[in-house]
């Protein structure tokens, strides 16, 4: 039988990202010019990244972490990927793939070796740990490779269910929450979900308002988590507004760019705002001219006027009321 290696950590479900060249990871049956392995080479590439100052980007859905992901990427000093899943979907296969690793070793403890009375080792949720960690700490190194930066991160929508894990494994390291009124970011969601898994989404919810009452219940549990873990480390943690960003975009960036300890001067700010412009993503179009076929589908604050009925929008306000009130939604 398998021994679990107990944990409480993320089981949601995932999102399947593909390498860029979708080949199979083999073992080598010996060394080859062609592909060689430096363990040591590699460690000390890993403890170099972690010299640099790491983060880690979480928001519920369609709150614009794509938008600070580009943000942040264009930063000069800092390199940003997006969604590489590690909570819902990496962490979730590392842990079957130890824990299937031990119902083996202990099944041959048991049969083949059940005359010798030894107990031999086998993974628990330390070493999990550490095969989770340096899987993220490769990832993150490969996308600095070639730029000298100072400040290295990551945004899935999902970080921020497990701040708290992540900062077991990267104590150093810094965590951004962005939060958008839940109001427009579930009726963005709404539209997005359409656009990408409509038939998933049809068979889950009969309507609109159906998903907009889940996602505004989703959207006070996981931003009460957010808080709850920038309570406990007020120095490590940081939250925006999506309005700021809308709003006063340079006074944002500079704030976010010097928590993260790089440079945070108007030239730099307006630089990365023109790179990663709505009009620049959106391939033209003006924020408020809607494109449903885009991920960048209108990019304005208040568009849920026109989606809310009275029911709906009254279950959000007394499941999101207060948090809502916390951040100045209302």
């Amino acid at each position: 039988m398998s021994k679990p290696i107990e944990t409480t950590g993320p089981t949601g479900p995932s999102n399947h990202d593909q390498p860029s060249e979708n080949q199979p990871l083999t073992l080598p049956q010996e060394a080859s010019p062609a592909r060689t392995f430096n363990y040591s080479a590699l460690q000390a590439e890993v403890a170099k990244l972690l010299g640099k100052q790491l983060f880690f980007i979480g928001g519920m859905p369609r709150s614009g972490t794509t938008w600070l992901q580009l943000l942040l990427d264009s930063h000069p000093q800092v390199s940003c990927s997006t969604e590489r899943h590690f909570v819902n979907h990496l962490f979730p296969a590392l842990k079957k793939a130890l824990e299937d690793h031990n119902a083996f070793l202990l099944e041959k403890e048991q049969t083949v070796f059940r005359e010798l009375g030894r107990k031999y080792p086998i993974f628990e949720f330390e070493e999990l740990e550490y095969v989770f960690a340096s899987a993220i700490s490769i990832l993150l190194l490969k996308q600095t490779r070639g730029r000298a930066v100072r400040a290295v991160g990551e945004k899935t929508p999902e970080n921020t269910q497990v701040f708290g894990g992540f900062m077991r494994m990267f104590p150093a390291a810094k965590y951004i929450h962005l939060v958008r009124d839940p109001r427009d970011a579930a009726v963005s969601a709404w539209f997005h979900v359409q656009r990408v898994i409509p038939e998933h989404t049809n068979s889950h919810f009969k309507t609109m308002y159906d998903y907009l009452k889940y996602y505004g219940d989703a959207w006070a549990d996981e931003v009460g988590l957010g808080l709850e873990f920038g309570a406990r480390h007020p120095d490590r943690y940081i939250n925006l507004r999506y309005t700021d960003l809308i709003e006063s975009p340079e006074a944002t960036l500079a704030r976010l760019f010097h928590f993260l300890g790089v440079d945070n001067g108007g030239a730099v700010a307006r630089q990365c705002l023109d790179e990663a412009s709505f009009e620049r993503l959106s391939g033209g179009r003006g924020r408020g001219e809607e494109d449903r076929t885009s991920l960048f589908r209108k990019g304005v604050q208040g568009d849920w006027q026109k989606h809310f009925d009275a029911a709906t929008h009254d279950h959000l306000l007394q499941k999101c009321g207060p948090l809502m009130r916390h951040f100045g939604f209302l």
